[in-house]
């Protein structure tokens, strides 16, 4: 039987988890930011969602990426090194991030999470789930706000904005997006590309899209010279 452990977390790391049989043990019942461990891979983690969580009250999604002074900046999970753990949403919603995506590079599993009233914004890729997908994503949903920054400075000039991930290589399935999803990018000038979806971004060559349905006719307010291609 895998142990769990409920945790309060206003102790210290350290409180936060179990190790047994090899695994670590998570219930989550409040904020997560101790999560935010941009070093760590959380490799055979398994984190279990007890609790809804609101992160930051207001219109988050609406707020134009103009940050209210109460409300604190979510650091998206697997930063610098790809998630490899399960994050088990349990059916619960998390609501009021504003970062740059609630996981970054996902080579794990999500499932059965609920992402609203967000505002994300990164660069290259963004979902509303995770920006960049390796494992799986199973049962998840986002409503809020999507920004794709396109700087100058990348020469490959490709970007990728969709409502449950980016870039997919792997699986998604039993996913959607509702009628409160907004896409934006900045200026697209020539030589970028733009890809789209209400799902993700850009599907490649062995990713598997499954189930998944958007309630949103997909639209991305930008100012355009280079090109848009709506992908999926």
């Amino acid at each position: 039987m895998r142990y769990e452990k409920r945790v309060n977390l206003t102790k210290s790391l350290n409180e936060y988890f179990k190790f047994l049989n090899g695994k670590y043990n998570y219930l989550v019942t409040s904020k997560c930011y101790w999560l935010n461990n941009e070093y760590d891979t959380y490799k055979n983690a398994y984190i279990v969602l007890t609790d809804d969580i609101v992160d930051n009250t207001g219109d988050v999604a609406g707020c134009n990426g103009v940050k209210d002074d109460t409300w604190r900046t979510w650091i998206a999970i697997g930063k610098q090194y790809s998630f490899q753990g399960t994050f088990d949403g349990q059916g619960h919603t998390i609501s009021g991030l504003f970062g740059n995506g609630f996981l970054n590079n996902n080579n794990g599993t999500i499932k059965n999470l609920s992402v609203l009233n967000s505002y994300l914004s990164e660069e290259t890729w963004v979902g509303g789930i995770c920006n960049h997908n390796q494992g799986t994503i199973s049962g998840c949903s986002f409503s809020g706000t999507l920004m794709v920054k396109t700087f100058d400075e990348y020469d490959e000039g490709v970007f990728y904005l969709g409502g449950i991930c980016g870039q997919n290589w792997n699986i998604i399935e039993n996913c959607h997006i509702n009628n409160s999803v907004q896409f934006y990018t900045a200026e697209l000038t020539n030589g970028k590309t733009l890809y789209i979806g209400g799902i993700c971004g850009q599907n490649e060559l062995n990713g598997k899209v499954s189930n998944c349905y958007s309630m949103e006719n997909i639209t991305c307010q930008t100012t355009v010279s280079g090109s848009v291609v709506n992908s999926g």
